[in-house]
């Protein structure tokens, strides 16, 4: 599909547009929450454990509850209303047991408590989920027996010794007496301990710009180093406004979804900056704007058909892949999104107004002045440049030489 589209000409509308969506992420993340506005309502962060501290386990029950149930009881004993119901795989799953995972958050009235009696955030859990268990032993039986079928199912999925929450003095040739409520697993993260990861995570982000623009600088020039790194910035801000607008609960399973967006997003605009190089020295008497246009109509292509594969995987992950992965696919579709938009809309606009400063400073002001693209200089340049990559050598630096019938070609086209 050979395009002719005037990208330069759109980069005002796109930046307004751009502006406006970071206006609102940044209103929705700092913005008042006692408003009521709406859809613009500010919403803040649903920070994770991670980020805000606090406990999450997970507890099995042999006789059966529903979901609702354990969350009334959750609450009532001070361990909020954060329920997952834990679809556990039929190798794994004794008769009508049902896992749920808790999570708690450490509330500013628990930071409190815990100063006031001098507890660890260990300490503070142990005793909540001890009063949670009690809760749930009270009303659903502190003891299940295990006989026939389920006996059977139990041992052959855990041996005969290792049956979770098995009572050992209670065991007979035919029955196995567990203790109803079991606790499967348990991780807690101290509000200090929070703090520490929020800071590593703004650091290690800080950090990969860092390099994306000492790289970008080295391996191209510095203005291209810029504009990808503004570009990254951009996508950033669109990012947290998000994440803030769609509730998504930030933990570090999102930080590695913008971790792994920030590549894919630089990866694409280093592919229209390489191009916008080449053209930079075939048409070298061409005003700025047509070798911009050019160069992003001749790579179009590419980033579309890119981003329509990465997609399809990130689409099947959101779908497929369960809640616990619905935050990074969530952040990848729309990063795959805008990472396209941006390296089209605001990488190349970004580098194009550098030089245009550039030329102004020089007194070309020839190089600045508008020219129509078309499917023939698109053609002309692309032939060109496939023609200088394949005369170029491996491992040495390539010179872009056009041949006499391409110049001939390009000039007949200007005077047109």
């Amino acid at each position: 599909m050979k395009t002719n589209i005037n990208f330069v000409k759109l980069r005002l509308p796109a930046l307004i547009f751009s502006a406006v969506l970071i206006l609102y992420g940044i209103w929705s993340i700092c913005g008042p929450k006692s408003l009521n506005l709406g859809p613009f309502t500010p919403k803040g962060y649903n920070f994770g454990i991670d980020f805000q501290g606090g406990g999450v386990h997970q507890v099995m029950i042999y006789s059966g509850a529903s979901q609702d149930e354990i969350r009334t009881i959750s609450n009532q004993c001070g361990m909020g209303n954060e329920i997952q119901n834990v679809l556990v795989s039929e190798n794994k799953r004794v008769g009508k047991s049902v896992n749920f995972v808790i999570k708690t958050a450490i509330t500013s009235e628990d930071t409190k408590v815990m100063e006031e009696k001098k507890m660890t955030s260990s300490q503070f859990f142990d005793e909540k989920i001890k009063a949670f268990h009690k809760a749930l032993a009270d009303k659903y039986g502190a003891e299940y027996t295990l006989t026939g079928d389920e006996l059977a199912e139990a041992i052959e999925k855990f041996g005969d010794d290792g049956i979770p929450g098995e009572i050992i003095e209670k065991r007979t040739d035919d029955s196995r007496t567990v203790t109803n409520i079991v606790k499967m697993s348990q991780n807690i993260v101290s509000a200090s301990q929070s703090t520490t990861l929020r800071w590593q995570s703004i650091l290690l982000a800080l950090f990969v710009i860092a390099v994306m623009l000492i790289y970008l600088t080295l391996r191209f020039r510095f203005e291209y180093g810029i504009g990808a790194v503004l570009s990254l910035l951009h996508d950033t801000l669109m990012m947290l406004g998000f994440i803030s607008v769609a509730g998504i609960e930030f933990d570090m399973t999102v930080v590695a979804g913008i971790l792994t967006f920030m590549g894919y997003t630089v990866n694409d605009t280093i592919v229209i900056y390489d191009r916008i190089r080449e053209n930079m020295n075939i048409m070298k008497d061409t005003s700025l704007n047509k070798v911009f246009n050019t160069s992003i109509n001749q790579t179009i292509n590419r980033s579309l058909i890119t981003s329509f594969t990465t997609l399809l995987a990130v689409l099947a992950l959101f779908f497929f892949a369960g809640e616990k992965l619905r935050g990074f696919s969530s952040i990848m579709i729309f990063g795959v999104i805008m990472g396209t938009y941006s390296s089209i809309f605001i990488a190349a606009p970004i580098v194009l107004l550098w030089f245009h400063g550039a030329a102004k400073k020089s007194n070309k002001k020839h190089l600045i002045e508008d020219e129509p693209v078309n499917n023939e200089t698109v053609d002309t340049v692309a032939a060109a440049a496939a023609e200088n990559s394949k005369n170029s050598t491996a491992g040495s630096e390539s010179k872009l030489v056009l041949s006499k019938k391409q110049l001939k070609k390009i000039e007949n086209m200007k005077k047109d």
